[in-house]
């Protein structure tokens, strides 16, 4: 590390060199990922012709067991090495079973029936009831679950494959195939200074769920790292219902939505001891070569792998009304800290930046924290939507321009990011914050004065 510092004589360059050295090229610019379907995409090697590649609605899963635990939690997808049947022209015309018996095998014989999509969970005819006994809430599936056999004749089921535990992030099987469920506990540090999880922790949640969900459906950082690609996130929007607090146990469940030629988005639940809702959230991924750092095709045996819906959801864009002549304004320069193992800014940094530069704003229009405590009213976040322009890196110096909109019950926030000096935009952000008192999650009016105070700093 000495030698390469001297060398590149600053410390992102010695990075970049590490991550080359490991044979991970990091990606270039992402401003091309804005518009992904407009740009032609040679089809995959080996694959099938695209009149081949027809699929019927409805939703499709890979059969076999999830583990117990899995990859590190970094932004690159893991799982185990499982090399997948690849699907060729006949076949792929033919529509997936809604549901198969999990660890079944599915010959081809199985494959005909073409189902409307559904959202997990959905009760079906097709579908296995599995009774937890260990929760209190019980989820129901379908009836007619086989005991010796599959549910087509074929043989038995198998159990599922056990894995390393860990402490703070375990993982069961999930109920339905294709969605993946893990489990964390609260920790102490990542409490906010009322008790409740910090937002940025969320999306940390998230990204370990989906590393553990490939990871489960057989891609691994090994197998990633031999295919020289790896996703990349470019939207998240997210919703916290209720606010989880200390020692909480959660459920994060999590499935594939959608695939899309260089895309794909996953869906998230995150649930209480209770069963309560606690947070929803969509990532849109792009999948991207680290040689080049341009988009490439999903291949079809991920497609496979991970199921989902055939048919492309819409996405809206990332919308906000005009700035005010003279919006707020901070900065801030990239730490070592804050990068993930790409080398960029990692994506739950960039909500804690936005987040920051917000309460700023409001302090210096004259409402610091201290004063919003003794008025018995502070924002709390709850909900958000950033949009991943450009990758970050150390040493980077970001501008972040931040307004708001008045809303009944809360407040607005909109805000760019972009790099100091060049002006390139880094994050868009939209977050929605609502007044609640300090020390509980009850609702509260906003401070008598404080949008007076921030007059200046509306939406145009």
């Amino acid at each position: 590390m000495r030698e390469m510092v001297v060398r590149d004589r600053d410390l992102d360059d010695a990075l970049q060199g590490l991550a080359r050295l490991a044979g991970r090229g990091l990606p270039h610019r992402l401003e091309d990922l804005m518009h992904l379907e407009e740009e032609p995409f040679p089809p995959e090697r080996c694959g099938p012709p695209d009149g081949c590649r027809d699929r019927i609605a409805g939703p499709w899963r890979r059969d076999g067991p999830v583990c117990r635990g899995g990859a590190q939690g970094a932004r690159r997808v893991g799982g185990r090495g499982v090399r997948v049947r690849r699907m060729h022209g006949q076949q792929r015309r033919a529509a997936r079973l809604d549901e198969v018996h999990v660890g079944e095998p599915s010959p081809r014989a199985w494959r005909g029936l073409a189902r409307r999509p559904r959202e997990p969970f959905e009760r079906g005819d097709g579908r296995v009831v599995l009774e937890r006994g260990d929760r209190e809430r019980r989820e129901r599936v379908a009836k007619g679950q086989r005991q010796a056999t599959g549910r087509h004749g074929g043989p038995p089921s198998r159990a599922p494959v056990p894995c390393k535990r860990r402490p703070e992030y375990a993982s069961k099987p999930g109920v339905v195939r294709g969605v993946y469920t893990s489990l964390v506990n609260v920790r102490h540090h990542e409490l906010d200074a009322f008790g409740r999880v910090h937002p940025g922790v969320y999306l940390r949640y998230l990204a370990h769920a989906a590393v553990e969900a490939s990871t489960a459906a057989g891609f691994d950082a090994a197998w990633y790292a031999a295919a020289g690609a790896v996703w990349l996130v470019r939207r998240s929007t997210f919703a916290v219902l209720r606010p989880a607090t200390a020692g909480e146990e959660l459920e994060i469940r999590t499935w594939v939505e959608d695939f899309r030629r260089v895309r794909s988005r996953r869906r998230y639940e995150v649930r209480g001891a209770d069963g309560a809702l606690r947070l929803v959230a969509r990532t849109d991924w792009v999948y991207v070569d680290l040689a080049s750092g341009r988009p490439r095709r999903v291949p079809a045996e991920m497609e496979d792998a991970f199921g989902g819906t055939s048919v492309p959801q819409e996405r809206d864009g990332w919308h906000a009304p005009p700035p005010p002549a003279r919006p707020a304004r901070a900065t801030h320069q990239v730490r070592v800290y804050e990068l993930d193992s790409l080398g960029h800014m990692n994506n739950a940094v960039h909500l804690d930046l936005v987040a920051q530069a917000a309460l700023d704003a409001i302090e210096h229009a004259g409402w610091p924290l201290a004063r919003l405590v003794a008025d018995g009213t502070v924002p709390v976040l709850a909900g958000g939507d950033l949009e991943y322009r450009e990758p970050a890196r150390y040493g980077d110096r970001l501008e972040t321009t931040t307004w708001f909109a008045p809303l009944a019950d809360g407040l607005d926030v909109h805000q760019h990011v972009a790099r100091a000096g060049d002006g390139r935009p880094v994050v868009r952000a939209s977050t929605r914050w609502r007044w609640c008192h300090p020390l509980s999650a009850a609702a509260a009016d906003a401070p008598a004065g404080l949008l007076a105070a921030l007059e200046s700093l509306l939406a145009a």
